[in-house]
């Protein structure tokens, strides 16, 4: 696995993060935990016990598969129990249930704190505020410091007008931690849904849950921490693993300036070895490859796709699910030359009038299953970054799971099962009725903190949800 030691604490850091920067020893993790005992005041408070794992939505299907992992979400806010704590990172909150969630976990003593992209106050041409978010707002208020109030008790719901951490881009995180619901206690969830009502009627969607890891879960409330602060950080760039007892290893960005040598995903990829794998890794000695990736596109999009295409040259087996693709992206992994096209599926739906897409495959992962930094292994790079420049510059985070690395409390019934949980998901959408090849050609380029995409001759804006 991928070792990048910029941003790396060491164990005196560690201490000093549990005990200071998180709060989460004395009136941190002693709160937290303390909050699985407190007897809730009322019987509102819910018994769900989030379990471990990925999940995934799926729009057209049934109302319990359209809806998994929105239930799962609003089960869980409702079973935080009174002195608990929920924390929200997200790029885009507009459901009025979940927001009705949030303030009745406030009401009943939860301390509930919310930051997201600006676009839902201010809107943007092409993003309309969310009234939901602005009605919690105004319920929860913005300050994250209240006199006579520990901040990890305060309530607030705020954004921050560029990412949180850095200098440009945007919030782009889909982050959500609890101190405990139901049995489970230090539960952290990271995926691509936003808590919004598209996420579940019209993306397809994944959200991993797990709990239990004191460490994971600080590390993962410090990031919050900075966030709320809305300040740009000297070096926002951190990696933390199973070095720090963090798991999963866990790239949180910005990392402005990253270019193709030093991008850790494509560096990652030059690890991955194609042929003489041997069972029960990867299919018919070649290593299996499924990249379900919302926006494909760019700089960073062009050369992840010469790194695709060169192992696909190279005999890995390869397949790509895909929404947003970049012509140059689109040439490179859809010409002919070497071993041909690289079987390519778009999901999803697009305006016949602007060319925006309406309902999209939103999902933003890789998943391996062969040879990996010389070991046979499954591994999956999977969170919330899209395969696009803009990614280097927002508040975006990647997990990476290996089958191999130490893992305490695995949330996974057998080494290699978030590989096979992800290509089910894959499978699943790959033979669906809205999943077809690649149809139209796009021109997108990046202005600020939107994507702009030009379809035909109607030029039109789409923000990276």
């Amino acid at each position: 696995m991928t070792k990048n030691k910029r941003g790396l604490i060491g164990t005196g850091g560690l201490i000093a993060l549990l005990l200071v920067v998180t709060g989460l020893t004395g009136a941190g993790v002693s709160s937290a935990q303390a909050a699985t005992s407190a007897k809730p005041k009322h019987n509102k408070t819910g018994h769900y016990s989030p379990p471990n794992g990925a999940i995934f939505n799926y729009p057209f299907s049934g109302k319990k598969n359209r809806y998994r992992i929105r239930t799962h979400v609003l089960k869980t806010i409702k079973s935080v129990p009174p002195g608990g704590q929920i924390r929200i990172a997200a790029y885009s909150v507009n459901d009025n249930t979940t927001v009705d969630a949030l303030i009745a976990a406030k009401r009943r003593g939860v301390s509930v704190q919310v930051v997201v992209n600006s676009h839902n106050v201010h809107g943007t041409e092409y993003h309309g505020s969310s009234p939901s978010f602005i009605r919690l707002m105004h319920t929860l208020g913005q300050r994250i410091h209240r006199k006579g109030v520990a901040d990890d008790r305060v309530s607030f719901a705020k954004y921050c007008r560029k990412s949180c951490r850095g200098k440009g881009g945007n919030v782009h995180y889909k982050m959500f931690l609890f101190s405990s619901a139901g049995s489970k206690n230090l539960v952290t969830m990271v995926g691509s849904p936003n808590l919004t009502t598209l996420a579940a009627q019209g993306q397809w969607n994944h959200l991993i849950t797990y709990s239990g890891n004191p460490t994971t879960w600080a590390y993962y409330n410090t990031m919050f921490n900075e966030m709320k602060i809305d300040k740009p950080q000297p070096h926002p760039y951190r990696v933390y693993g199973p070095t720090q007892g963090v798991t999963p290893e866990t790239w949180f960005f910005p990392r402005p300036g990253t270019q193709a040598g030093d991008d850790p995903l494509a560096v990652a990829m030059k690890k991955i070895q194609c042929t003489g794998v041997s069972s029960p890794y990867g299919s018919g000695g070649r290593t299996v490859i499924r990249i379900g990736q919302y926006a494909w596109y760019g700089a960073r999009g062009n050369w992840l796709a010469k790194d695709v295409r060169a192992l696909w040259n190279q005999g890995c087996n390869i397949k790509l699910e895909t929404a947003v693709l970049g012509p140059t992206a689109r040439a490179i992994l859809r010409n002919h030359s070497g071993r041909g096209a690289i079987p390519t599926r778009e999901t999803g739906s697009w305006s016949k009038t602007t060319g925006r897409p309406l309902t999209y495959n939103h999902s933003k992962y890789m998943t391996v299953s062969g040879i990996y930094d010389g070991q046979p292994q499954t591994i999956t790079w999977v969170g919330t970054t899209n395969w696009s420049t803009l990614g280097f510059y927002s508040d975006d985070m990647t997990q990476v799971w290996s089958s191999i690395d130490p893992i305490a409390n695995d949330p996974y019934p057998y080494p290699g099962s978030m590989y096979a949980d992800f290509v089910k998901n894959f499978n699943k959408i790959w033979r669906g009725p809205q999943t077809h090849l690649p149809q139209s050609h796009h021109t997108i380029t990046v202005t600020g903190r939107v994507s702009e995409l030009f379809h035909g001759d109607d030029g039109v804006l789409l923000g990276e949800d």
